[in-house]
This record gives structure tokens, C-alpha cells and sequence, in this order.
């Protein structure tokens, strides 16, 4: 298969993964991967399609255990130090997913530590743009580490101590990128103030939940609003990073999801003012 062949496969991957046709996606590739056996890049796109319809629907057996195959082979014959971690990290989800924690947390320990990770030591042995490039790249890592870190255990707390903890990852989203320019993390700062709506609702309080339902749409509606390409910067960092959709939908979807089907809801979705917040979903 030649080059412009696989560009050919990864522009229609692209756009079945746009529009989370997985299941055309898997069979595209299963072929692609057939028909050229040493490509990576193929390999490690096809585990994380098979990642994204195993968390649709698990456990899957079939699935799982041919990410698991395939995965093991790309990270024993791989030299690329990215490559390897994308896959284990991908196989730490899928054996997750299906209730392995042991080979869960095999994979999890196979990923980089941040204590020790190397770029911490950068400046040791690069200079000028490529030294300027690293250290912001390592701002942003530790940065999101944390905000991932303070999610997780807003999950694991209760009341008013979930809230403060997931204001607090918007509030390091707004630090990275300094207020009204926070590009592709927009979509987690949506999904966090729609999961603080959901603890204000279950707390009874209705009027902060809509507050709170009407602030992810926001940054929803600014999300979507932004160019694919947009440039994004501040003080701490000075990059290009392309807007995503988030975990493989639409932000305004998984929000008008939860907000119609989640139990926590029940009462805003009888309030009157919630008509405004569907109003603005549709348009996303």
C-alpha cells in the first residue's frame, strides 16, 4: 500500500470518526491493517477504535482481547517511545473496561511516571526553540495531570467538597490558558461545570444547577465556536493544539444527554427555565 493510499484511508478514518461511525471506522481499518501489516500508525488507531466501541458497550470479550494482541505486539516491536505509551495507555482503559484490574494496572505501571519522567531534565540536554517547545509542553502535562487528579477525587468526595474541587480544574484551565482563551480545554471546563450542575442538583439546589447548566453551555457554545486550527497561548504556553471533540462526541451532546436522561435532573428538568439552556443545546 503507498503513501497516498494510506493518507487516503486516514481522511475517511478522520471523517467516520467525526461523525463516531465506529463500527465503519473498525472495518476500514481491519482492512487497512490486512493489506499493510508493518504500518503503526494503522495498528494503533485501530486499538483506539476498538477502545472507543469496547467503552460503548463492555464488556467485549472478542475486542478486547484483540486490542490486547495487537497492542502487545506494536509495544515489543515499536521503537517509538510516544507510540508505546499511547498503546498502553489505551490497554489500561480497554482491560479496565472489562473488569481486569490486574492487567489494568499492569499496563498502568508500564506509563511514565511524572516524578521521574524525563523532561523533567530538558534543559540538560536541549536548547533555544526545541528547549522552549519541551518546557511548556511539561507545563501543560503537569497542568492537565493535576486538573485529571482533582476530577477523580471530586468523584470520590461528597456535597459541597466535590464542587469546590471541580471549580478548582476549570480555575488551573483558566491559569493554563489564561481566562477567555482556553481553546481545546473549553470542552473539559463544559463537562466539569455540567457535573458541579449535577452535585448542586442533587444538593436540592435548582437555581444553582441551572446557573451551572447555563455556564456549560458557555463554554460549549465557545468551544464549538472556535476554528479547528485556532492558536491558543499565554504566559505559560505559546502552542497550536487543534480542537478535539470530547472523548469522541460532540460537548453539547453529552450535556444534553445528561441533562435529559440523568436522575440528578429530575427536578430542573421540570423547572420552566431549563427551555432556554435546550434552546441553546440545539444550535451546538
Amino acid at each position: 500500500m503507498n503513501e497516498n493510499n494510506i493518507e487516503s484511508i486516514l481522511a475517511r478514518l478522520d471523517e467516520l470518526e467525526r461523525r463516531l461511525l465506529w463500527s465503519d471506522a473498525e472495518k476500514l481499518l481491519t482492512e487497512a491493517v490486512g493489506s499493510n501489516p508493518d504500518n503503526e500508525e494503522l495498528k494503533v488507531r485501530l486499538i483506539n477504535v476498538w477502545f472507543q466501541l469496547i467503552r460503548r458497550n463492555h464488556p467485549d470479550s472478542r475486542r478486547t482481547e484483540a486490542a490486547v494482541k495487537l497492542g502487545e505486539e506494536l509495544v515489543s516491536s515499536s521503537e517509538s517511545y510516544e507510540l508505546i505509551n499511547n498503546v498502553n495507555r489505551l490497554l489500561c482503559f480497554i482491560t479496565a473496561l472489562d473488569g481486569d484490574k490486574s492487567s489494568a494496572k499492569k499496563y498502568y505501571d508500564r506509563l511514565p511516571s511524572i516524578e521521574s519522567s524525563r523532561e523533567l531534565y530538558a534543559a540538560y540536554v536541549m536548547d533555544g526553540d526545541e528547549l522552549k517547545e519541551q518546557l511548556q509542553r511539561n507545563i501543560e502535562t503537569y497542568m492537565t495531570g493535576a486538573v485529571t487528579s482533582a476530577r477523580q477525587l471530586a468523584f470520590r468526595e461528597k456535597g459541597d467538597r466535590g464542587i469546590k474541587l471541580l471549580e478548582k480544574t476549570i480555575e488551573l484551565y483558566e491559569l493554563l490558558y489564561e481566562g477567555d482563551t482556553c481553546g481545546p480545554y473549553l470542552s473539559d471546563m463544559a463537562i466539569a461545570a455540567l457535573d458541579i450542575a449535577s452535585y448542586k442538583a442533587k444538593q436540592g439546589d435548582t437555581d444553582g444547577a441551572i446557573d451551572s447548566l447555563s455556564r456549560a453551555v458557555g463554554y460549549a457554545e465557545r468551544y464549538e465556536a472556535q476554528e479547528d486550527d485556532a492558536s491558543h497561548s499565554s504566559i505559560l504556553v505559546d502552542r497550536i493544539a487543534p480542537k478535539k471533540s470530547y472523548a469522541g462526541a460532540k460537548v453539547g451532546e453529552i450535556i444534553r444527554n445528561s441533562l435529559q436522561t440523568k436522575d440528578n435532573f429530575d427536578a430542573v428538568r421540570r423547572d420552566p427555565r431549563i427551555g432556554d439552556i435546550l434552546t441553546r443545546l440545539k444550535k451546538l
